[in-house]
């Protein structure tokens, strides 16, 4: 199937989902559905990353029919981040994916009445658990350019494109 083009990936989703013997789409065929017409469906880590979050949701609440799934489930979801140590920002990344992976099922499958109980979900203390960043002052940075300013080795000159752009390392350094 991962050698198909993402039209046939969705149409054998379709197709799936139609040969089933229940006529209400269920929690397990809507993953199926996001994969084969998300964007990013080559992005091995946002696939994993959406497939673990959903995984979870069928774990918490079983392999419930779409129409079903309800705010408490979504309550219950957070609630399960929270007492798994879990940062509200990780959290917020996963309800997000889930609201998401729920705006395609209910859009493609044609779910008609259906509201997505993912959507603008609360978490207590949203990002009161973020560290702290502190933000380096201008001499600390004259400091910093005057240690590296002459080095050329890559470390100094991927500092220097830091100090200058703001990026994060990794994203200069690829």
């Amino acid at each position: 199937i991962k050698k198909l083009p993402k039209v046939m990936l969705f149409l054998k989703a379709l197709q799936l989902l139609k040969a089933g013997s229940d006529p209400k789409p269920r929690l397990s065929a809507a993953l199926d559905i996001y994969v084969s017409t998300h964007r990013n469906a080559d992005s091995k880590k946002a696939m994993e990353r959406a497939k673990r979050d959903w995984g979870q949701l069928e774990a918490l609440a079983g392999d419930i029919c779409i129409a079903d799934l309800g705010r408490e489930h979504a309550r219950a979801f957070v609630a399960q981040c929270a007492a798994n140590g879990m940062k509200t920002a990780t959290a917020r990344r996963a309800v997000n994916t889930l609201c998401a992976v729920l705006n395609v099922a209910i859009r493609e499958l044609d779910i008609r009445g259906a509201f997505n109980p993912f959507a603008a979900v609360p978490i207590a203390n949203e990002g009161r658990d973020a560290k702290e960043v502190k933000t380096p002052s201008p001499e600390e940075l004259a400091a910093v350019l005057g240690a590296f300013g002459a080095d050329r080795a890559v470390p100094s000159l991927l500092i220097l494109i830091q100090m200058g752009t703001g990026a994060r390392i990794a994203e200069e350094s690829g």
